[in-house]
């Protein structure tokens, strides 16, 4: 079940708006049999964090632990900084220990700063290495990380397949690239997903079955926040 979208304006406000928010969730989950909810707000609706975050508690409370909680910022709405440019990043932390997965829009981009002020533009494979590294850094731990492109070449903001394998093992093993390193090994990092699955069905999944074979063929990590085995997340 997916809320907002970019032509999805819902305002959570108020303590009310977050218990309705919740309470209509429930109904439509329990209708449905979702086993948990997307937030992909988008502008002004995302402002209201602290009662988007009192709404996802109460519905983890009442589905349980498995209830899974991903959501979908774009990278403007992902930093460490006060007002509608932090929103994303505030929320995130808010309900770190419920959090499921969160895949930021990393195509959704032009220029931004990454780790330690580093600046790339998209789609250089160091502005989502950066970016990414800052996300984990700055508090999510990297299995609640996961690297959100397109899956074809006509859909904007499309990275190839072999870019984006590149990327996956800089942030895995450490390995530089593009001008950028990460400071350590991430690797119980999530993995990698896409908003145009169907469209790469149309194409035989040639970027699902590229992504499964790259999950495959990283370490799966015993113990602690570990990644799922072979969960590529497309």
């Amino acid at each position: 079940d997916s809320v907002g979208g970019a032509n999805g304006r819902i305002i959570i406000n108020s303590e009310a708006a977050a218990d309705k928010f919740a309470s209509s969730l429930s109904a439509i989950i329990k209708e449905y049999g979702f086993e948990g909810v997307d937030i992909d707000l988008e502008g002004s609706a995302v402002s209201g964090t602290e009662y988007i975050a009192r709404g996802l508690r109460k519905l983890h409370n009442e589905f349980g632990d498995d209830f899974i909680i991903t959501m979908a910022p774009e990278t403007y709405y992902m930093h460490k900084a006060d007002g509608l440019m932090g929103a994303y990043y505030r929320l995130a932390t808010e309900i770190k220990d419920i959090l499921t997965i969160c895949y930021p829009q990393f195509y959704n981009a032009g220029g931004d700063i990454g780790y330690n002020g580093f600046n790339a533009r998209y789609p250089s494979q160091s502005f989502i290495t950066s970016l990414a590294t800052m996300y984990i850094e700055n508090g999510l731990r990297p299995d609640q990380l996961a690297i959100g492109v397109p899956a074809m070449p006509n859909a904007n903001g499309y990275i190839s397949n072999d870019n984006l394998k590149a990327v996956v093992n800089s942030l895995v093993y450490k390995k530089p690239l593009d001008g950028f390193t990460p400071p350590r090994e991430y690797k119980t990092l999530r993995g990698v997903m896409t908003w145009s699955i169907n469209w790469d069905g149309t194409q035989n999944y040639v970027w699902g079955k590229s992504m499964s074979e790259l999950m495959d063929s990283l370490p799966v990590v015993d113990g602690g926040n570990e990644r799922p085995d072979h969960d590529n997340d497309d």
